[in-house]
């Protein structure tokens, strides 16, 4: 299996069952990044030979890096694709619109009955 975490439509964890699959093949099988991913800092995580934990950072923004870093994904692998800051800030914005309009509503009511 591999993991796959983050901003993407399907995470979860995927069945290779010993076929060769790339990191834009299982993005595919994932229905792709979501509109908030952070592209440039896609994370790959795995065991080496010796049992040490390494990173493989991956940018598809850049078609250059792309062709470098399209790697062969190995079982166990974990793929985690950052949240950008704009999805931060939307998911304040979404927390804050209700309330805004709870108070817009009660700005309009007040002003009605208290002229």
């Amino acid at each position: 299996y591999i993991t796959l975490l983050g901003e993407v439509i399907s995470p979860g964890r995927y069945q290779i069952d010993n076929e060769t699959i790339t990191l834009i093949e299982l993005l595919g099988k994932a229905e792709g990044i979501t509109k908030y991913a952070k592209a440039d800092e896609i994370r790959v995580i795995r065991k080496n030979k010796q049992g040490i934990m390494e990173e493989v950072r991956v940018d598809l923004t850049n078609i250059n890096s792309l062709a470098q870093n399209n790697i062969i994904l190995k079982p166990d692998d974990v793929i985690y694709i950052p949240p950008s800051k704009v999805k931060r800030f939307d998911t304040t914005l979404e927390k804050i619109t209700p309330i805004a309009g709870v108070l817009t509503s009660l700005a309009i009511i007040f002003s009605v009955f208290f002229q």
